[in-house]
Protein backbone atom coordinates (compact mmCIF):
# COMPACT_ATOMS: atom_id res chain seq x y z
CA UNK A 1 0.00 0.00 0.00
CA UNK A 2 2.59 2.43 0.87
CA UNK A 3 4.65 1.54 -2.58
CA UNK A 4 1.35 2.83 -4.34
CA UNK A 5 0.93 5.95 -2.14
CA UNK A 6 -2.64 4.99 0.01
CA UNK A 7 -2.72 4.16 2.94
CA UNK A 8 -6.01 2.05 2.62
CA UNK A 9 -6.84 -0.67 0.15
CA UNK A 10 -10.06 -0.24 -1.25
CA UNK A 11 -10.06 -3.94 -2.89
CA UNK A 12 -9.82 -5.50 0.03
CA UNK A 13 -12.30 -4.27 2.61
CA UNK A 14 -11.96 -4.85 6.33
CA UNK A 15 -7.78 -5.30 6.05
CA UNK A 16 -7.19 -2.09 7.89
CA UNK A 17 -4.84 0.90 6.79
CA UNK A 18 -1.29 1.31 7.45
CA UNK A 19 -1.29 2.33 10.69
CA UNK A 20 -3.37 -0.83 11.85
CA UNK A 21 -0.70 -2.96 10.39
CA UNK A 22 1.79 -0.88 11.51
CA UNK A 23 0.01 -1.46 14.72
CA UNK A 24 0.01 -5.64 14.08
CA UNK A 25 3.76 -5.81 13.22
CA UNK A 26 4.69 -3.65 16.96
CA UNK A 27 2.77 -7.10 18.10
CA UNK A 28 4.66 -9.24 16.28
CA UNK A 29 7.53 -7.58 17.86
CA UNK A 30 6.88 -8.22 20.86
CA UNK A 31 5.58 -11.62 20.45
CA UNK A 32 8.53 -13.53 18.41
CA UNK A 33 10.85 -12.97 21.51
CA UNK A 34 14.18 -11.33 22.37
CA UNK A 35 15.73 -13.23 19.24
CA UNK A 36 13.64 -14.20 16.04
CA UNK A 37 15.35 -16.14 13.10
CA UNK A 38 17.03 -13.96 10.58
CA UNK A 39 14.16 -13.94 7.81
CA UNK A 40 12.02 -12.75 10.52
CA UNK A 41 14.26 -10.35 11.97
CA UNK A 42 14.41 -8.90 8.33
CA UNK A 43 10.94 -8.69 8.07
CA UNK A 44 10.26 -6.97 10.69
CA UNK A 45 13.02 -4.68 10.40
CA UNK A 46 11.73 -3.83 7.35
CA UNK A 47 8.07 -3.19 8.46
CA UNK A 48 9.36 -1.02 11.31
CA UNK A 49 11.37 0.94 8.73
CA UNK A 50 8.40 1.95 7.06
CA UNK A 51 6.16 2.60 9.67
CA UNK A 52 9.01 4.92 10.88
CA UNK A 53 9.62 6.91 7.87
CA UNK A 54 7.22 6.13 4.87
CA UNK A 55 4.06 6.01 6.49
CA UNK A 56 4.59 9.39 8.20
CA UNK A 57 5.23 11.08 5.30
CA UNK A 58 2.07 9.60 3.54
CA UNK A 59 -0.09 10.17 5.86
CA UNK A 60 1.28 14.10 5.85
CA UNK A 61 0.82 13.94 2.12
CA UNK A 62 -2.86 12.60 2.68
CA UNK A 63 -3.70 15.20 5.16
CA UNK A 64 -2.44 17.79 2.66
CA UNK A 65 -4.43 16.72 -0.13
CA UNK A 66 -7.38 17.14 1.94
CA UNK A 67 -6.43 21.17 1.79
CA UNK A 68 -6.58 21.36 -2.33
CA UNK A 69 -10.52 22.06 -2.09
CA UNK A 70 -12.10 25.27 -0.03
CA UNK A 71 -11.83 22.71 3.63
CA UNK A 72 -13.40 24.86 6.59
CA UNK A 73 -11.43 26.62 9.34
CA UNK A 74 -11.04 23.82 11.76
CA UNK A 75 -10.52 21.38 8.97
CA UNK A 76 -7.64 23.72 7.61
CA UNK A 77 -6.05 23.46 11.42
CA UNK A 78 -6.36 19.76 12.14
CA UNK A 79 -4.60 18.91 8.77
CA UNK A 80 -2.36 21.08 9.25
CA UNK A 81 -1.48 20.08 12.60
CA UNK A 82 -1.86 16.13 11.50
CA UNK A 83 0.93 16.64 8.89
CA UNK A 84 3.11 18.89 11.00
CA UNK A 85 3.01 16.14 13.41
CA UNK A 86 3.71 13.42 10.71
CA UNK A 87 6.80 15.23 9.39
CA UNK A 88 8.35 15.60 12.67
CA UNK A 89 8.05 11.62 13.03
CA UNK A 90 9.72 11.63 9.95
CA UNK A 91 12.04 14.28 10.43
CA UNK A 92 13.46 12.43 13.43
CA UNK A 93 13.83 9.63 11.42
CA UNK A 94 16.02 11.12 8.35
CA UNK A 95 16.30 14.45 8.47
CA UNK A 96 18.20 15.80 5.71
CA UNK A 97 16.09 13.30 3.43
CA UNK A 98 14.56 15.16 -0.14
CA UNK A 99 11.00 14.08 0.60
CA UNK A 100 10.82 15.50 4.35
CA UNK A 101 12.12 18.90 2.99
CA UNK A 102 9.21 18.79 0.10
CA UNK A 103 6.92 17.55 2.54
CA UNK A 104 7.91 20.55 4.74
CA UNK A 105 7.34 22.70 1.74
CA UNK A 106 4.39 21.65 0.79
CA UNK A 107 2.93 22.45 4.26
CA UNK A 108 4.50 25.72 4.55
CA UNK A 109 2.33 26.56 1.63
CA UNK A 110 -1.02 25.34 2.14
CA UNK A 111 -1.06 25.77 5.57
CA UNK A 112 0.09 29.43 5.84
Amino acid sequence: MVSKGVSVNRDKAGEGDVTTKCDALDAMRAGAGGDPDADLAAILDEGTSLCAFDVPLLTASEALDHLRGNPTQASRLLMCNVAQREIAKARAVRAGDPRVRSAEGRRATACK
